[in-house]
């Protein structure tokens, strides 16, 4: 990292009334050199009397250098920012003196690049400890050094081998101690775990300790890698270090996992549309959407008469090529395709035969239907800046104009793919694992999307317009296949019925080691996935109602928000009636063998509640198929098809005397 100085005029930025205090983002002036992972020391002058000129603040750049564009009322407004979170703040005194501040820095009317080892030292003297040590510092250096470790280590109830089973198991062996913790389902982050365990390594190898400036020692570091950008706080990322990757393979008689098959369909798209080549063919629409944003600001956009915005009148009038709704979906092709869909998207325009339309529910004139429509995009600009996904969501504005919109005033955020069900897929097609609860709308979903492209090696170099053109570029097969997962599943299921024939039997094996299966940690590993399920069938079960015309039942059709209810869905049957539908969901594809795991909780539950339906849903990724489990069978037999797997120790004791 390296450690920048902003001045901090208060006539012009009144910073203690926008800073809210620690983990506070806010944007300030940038230098071409600063980059995310930065450190910017706030430094307030005397223009406001009543504050003693010195460095109020400390914050870590969190985003790197951007054009700040319509936010007229803030001092970066049109100025390269960069994006800033408050490490450490103080209201009343400077945690260093502008006298005080002369020992390390030397001018104080920009923003500037300090010299490294005063900007560490500063740090250190605010801070009280030492950030210069790397967190990545290989302590371990080779694979057969990690595999006498692992030999030395005991097998069975360690902690360690947990976390590094379930490390194997996450895309680029990488995760953090807060998923560890829930994945097996420990009570807290096994930091502790982690500490032993390095101590026992220092010990066998007879490494050196690594010591923070505070004598704190460092363990984490041994076994794990971090990913600075990605951390959070006290959250850091965890990545098992490559050599301890490959003393696990060897040791465990594990097969090397497959390449990602995304990057192999990645390589083979840019060996024919070179990324460098693209982003130098689009810079001319990039530059056109910059000048966009500039000319239709809010502002504008409000006192703006009906010819600037309406698509129509390019054939008849030179002027109608600059009005709002041509440049966007015409001009700006590339930067997110909008085409296919009727001109009623924009609310108003000018038809063919000469003449304003609109649609009826922006009003019942022309005149109070623009003036809807141009309110609704303000408000939705508004929205996209706060990241107010729930008015986004409730905005009258289509999904396909409202996409554009969002991602054309903010492409740091909003990637230009318009269509839910395009969504839906291309999260299936990378494999992408969600709660659907918590991303339930296309702009959330999107973000994920966002998310996974900006943490991928090579992807991450190239514009989100790249990405989304290497999706639909690649992926046409499978955008127009039904029988697929939709980044949920997709509703169209096959319904099946079997005989029951009897328990099935499962053959042991051995494995790379003697700790006993933990069953409710892999049924909590398998969540993500019946998430995906419980929303199919939600989808399912709507789509069943509204094919027999039963649209108000359809819309009460929703998912149980209280777990102790025993069942994830309320439906209803066509009588009215309600259906209470626990899902079962499972990715294999096995017509031989049901395989899913049943509370206490919803076995009670299907025995005593006549609403009670259990949906056991698989084969989901080629060819998904439901089957409604026969609750009478498996109550009646229960001790024969029903195996237990989880005990729960509940004894009455008191105290020895």
């Amino acid at each position: 990292m390296n450690y920048f100085m902003e001045p901090i005029n208060l006539e012009m930025w009144p910073m203690f009334e926008k800073v809210t205090g620690v983990n506070h983002v806010e944007c300030f002036l940038a230098t071409s050199e600063m980059k995310k992972g930065d450190i910017l020391f706030l430094h307030v002058g005397r223009q406001v009397m009543k504050y003693e000129s010195g460095i109020y603040a400390v914050g870590e750049i969190i985003s790197n250098p951007y054009i700040l564009h319509n936010s007229p009322g803030d001092y970066c407004n049109e100025k390269n920012t960069v994006d800033v979170r408050i490490l450490k703040i103080d209201y009343k005194e400077p945690f260093v003196t502008h006298g005080e501040c002369l020992g390390y820095i030397n001018q104080f009317r920009t923003a500037h690049k300090m010299d490294y080892e005063k900007g560490t030292e500063l740090y250190r003297y605010i801070f009280g400890e030492n950030v210069a040590y790397s967190y990545n510092a290989k302590r371990v250096n080779s694979k057969e050094d990690w595999k006498k470790v692992l030999k030395n280590e005991k097998q069975e109830n360690n902690v360690m081998f947990d976390i590094f089973s379930y490390m194997l198991s996450c895309k680029k062996y990488t995760t953090n101690g807060v998923n560890i913790q829930k994945a097996l389902g420990l009570n807290g982050i096994p930091n502790l775990d982690v500490y032993r365990f390095g101590q026992r390594v220092i010990n066998l190898l007879g490494i050196p300790e690594q010591v923070r400036i505070n004598n704190e020692k460092m363990y984490w570091n041994i076994p794990f890698e971090t990913d600075y950008e990605r951390n959070n706080g006290s959250i850091f990322t965890w990545r098992l270090r490559p050599e301890l990757v490959e003393a696990l393979k060897e040791e465990w008689n594990l097969t090397d996992i497959e390449i990602n098959s995304i990057d192999l369909d990645l390589k083979e798209y840019m060996s024919d549309n070179n990324p460098d080549e693209y982003e130098k063919r689009i810079k001319s629409q990039v530059e056109l959407r910059d000048e966009f944003v500039t000319r239709f600001n809010i502002s504008k956009l409000i006192s703006m008469p009906i010819d600037d915005f309406v698509i129509g009148r390019s054939q008849i009038d030179e002027t109608g090529k600059n009005a709002f709704c041509y440049v966007l979906e015409t001009q700006m092709r590339e930067l997110g395709e909008m085409r296919g869909a009727t001109v009623d998207k924009f609310g108003v325009w000018f038809s063919k035969d000469g003449k304003y339309e609109h649609t009826s529910k922006y009003g019942d004139n022309i005149e109070d239907a623009y003036k809807n429509v141009i309110k609704a995009i303000c408000e939705l600009i508004v929205a996209g800046n706060k990241d107010d996904y729930e008015s986004i969501e409730k905005s009258l504005i289509p999904p396909l104009f409202k996409g554009k919109i969002l991602s054309t005033y903010y492409p740091e955020k909003y990637i230009p793919i318009f269509k839910e069900d395009d969504v839906d897929k291309f999260l299936n097609i990378l494999d992408i694992t969600y709660d659907v609860h918590e991303y339930n709308t296309l702009e959330k979903k999107k973000r994920l999307l966002k998310t996974f492209k900006n943490s991928h090696d090579v992807l991450s170099k190239y514009s989100d317009y790249y990405f989304v053109r290497f999706l639909y570029g690649s992926y046409k097969k499978e955008l127009k296949e039904e029988h697929t997962v939709n980044g949920e599943i997709d509703y169209n299921f096959e319904i099946v019925d079997f005989d029951y024939i009897g328990k099935h039997v499962t053959e042991k094996r051995n494995t790379y080691r003697s700790r006993e299966t933990d069953y409710e940690r892999i049924n909590r590993n398998k969540k993500d996935i019946g998430n995906r399920g419980e929303n199919a069938v939600l989808k399912f079960e709507k789509n069943n109602l509204i094919s027999l015309g039963l649209y108000e039942l359809a819309n009460r059709v929703e998912l149980s928000d209280n777990d102790a209810a025993g069942f994830d869905i309320i439906s209803y049957n066509p009588d009215g009636t309600e259906k209470h539908i626990e899902v079962k969901t499972n990715s294999g594809s096995s017509n031989k063998v049901m395989d899913f795991y049943l509370t206490d909780n919803e076995l009670d539950k299907m025995e005593n509640d006549p609403c009670y339906n259990l949906y056991y849903l698989f084969n989901i990724k080629k060819n998904p198929k439901i089957h409604i489990v026969n609750k009478k069978i498996l109550s009646e037999q229960k001790d024969i098809l029903l195996q237990p797997v989880l005990y729960k120790v509940t004894i009455d004791v008191e105290t020895k005397k």
